[in-house]
């Protein structure tokens, strides 16, 4: 009987340390996804700044140098160009994409799509700027 306690005891030790492992894994990949995700917005306005291409090939070009699930938020949002707006498509993305991103997080960069494709080069690069600010408070709280 004391043998079968132990067992159990032992098995539920197990599974919540693997508990434990699997919420500090999600944790940091959130981390690591919103300073990609800075960092491919940065890239974004780097690109439209300076060799202003269409925002569907854009966003393609910074997907191409991502690596975790942010990536899928770029792609997904230049398939969604073919048939939405701007605003419309990065909002999609966002939503649809599988990421370990919070809702809280996902409304910051839902403030892009107020501008993007419907204002000047400037305010577009301007609205870039607030979002990754925001992002910044984002991935300070996270950690």
């Amino acid at each position: 009987m004391i043998l079968i306690k132990w067992i159990i005891l032992g098995i539920v030790f197990v599974l919540t340390i693997n508990l434990g492992i699997q919420v500090a894994s999600q944790y940091r990949n959130r981390v690591q996804e919103l300073k990609e995700m800075k960092s491919a917005l940065n890239a974004f306005k780097t690109k439209i700044k300076y060799e202003r291409p269409p925002i569907k090939e854009a966003f393609l070009d910074v997907s191409n140098n991502l690596e975790t699930n942010a990536k899928e938020v770029f792609v997904l949002a230049s398939r969604y160009l073919e048939y939405e707006t701007a605003e419309n498509s990065w909002t999609k993305a966002l939503e649809n994409a599988d990421t370990y991103m919070l809702d809280e997080d996902i409304k910051v960069l839902k403030i892009l799509n107020k501008l993007l494709g419907k204002t000047d080069l400037e305010g577009q690069l301007n609205q870039i700027d607030l979002t990754t600010n925001f992002l910044d408070a984002q991935i300070a709280k996270a950690r």
